[in-house]
């Protein structure tokens, strides 16, 4: 069995990513092929819908599996989490009606620049369109109330990337592509944010998020932080005692007891 890293490392630029979509009733995989145009890597889906025929499916993709190399031991040791390989927004449209001819876009959705060219073979070729910029990750949504419906939001973390997003939160409005950032000092690295809704509400971002900061400064202490979604801005922070480092976290959960 070949690794990530074989297959990264021997030709992953002829490698073909592609997309199987499956029956939730019948659990019969659709007879459509669907194929990235240009291969990616990622780690994490954002969301994914049903609109007028089409699948939107949105994940956090990067070019190519580098941002592996970051991780190594050696890389963390010496410092070395660069900004070269970084992920975006990225929007991929499945068009479900595919009898057109062959070379035409397939996609009827007005409000995206994403494409699906079906070749004289019958595959169904996509071309994605990114939102906002690249440089964070841990994609965040309103997740009880907005998994597999059409949303607007998305809340992500610079994590400890370098880049314009580095010891950052941001929120990214997917129509507009405006890019709120909360960010204090160099020493601090938020976690994944965590989205908690307002009981009763029903606006996507009518709620808080929480986020575990580690604080790396002399003196310092980590804290956990509370949000407002729709501003972003701080409403406040509950510190942790200097005898207690926390580790870093990949993913939190909120739970209403």
């Amino acid at each position: 069995m070949r690794s990530l890293k074989d297959r990264q490392d021997n030709g992953y630029e002829e490698t073909e990513t592609k997309f199987h979509v499956i029956d939730r009733n019948t659990g019969e995989e659709l007879k459509i092929k669907y194929q990235a145009k240009k291969p990616f890597f990622f780690f994490h889906h954002v969301n994914a819908y049903e609109e007028n025929g089409h699948i939107i499916i949105d994940v956090h993709a990067f070019p190519n599996p580098d941002v592996m190399d970051k991780y190594f031991l050696k890389s963390v040791r010496a410092g070395k989490l660069d900004g070269a390989c970084q992920a975006i927004f990225t929007r991929f449209v499945l068009p479900l009606k595919v009898d057109g001819k062959a070379g035409g876009n397939l996609v009827t959705l007005k409000d995206t620049k994403a494409t699906a060219i079906k070749d004289e073979s019958g595959i169904i070729f996509l071309t994605p369109e990114t939102k906002g910029e690249p440089g964070y990750e841990s994609p965040t949504i309103n997740y009880s109330m907005f998994n597999t419906k059409k949303y607007r939001y998305v809340y992500g973390s610079g994590t400890f990337d370098t880049g314009k997003f580095a010891n950052s939160l941001l929120k990214l409005d997917i129509v507009t592509e405006e890019i709120k950032v909360w960010k204090e000092t160099s020493t601090m690295f938020p976690s994944e944010l965590v989205y908690v809704p307002k009981p009763g509400s029903t606006e996507e971002d009518d709620g808080l998020l929480l986020a575990v900061v580690l604080d790396v400064g002399d003196n310092s202490r980590d804290f956990v932080m509370v949000m407002d979604a729709k501003t972003f801005k701080e409403l406040g922070r509950a510190y942790i005692p200097r005898s207690i480092k926390l580790p870093p976290s990949v993913h939190g959960r909120f739970r209403m007891d």
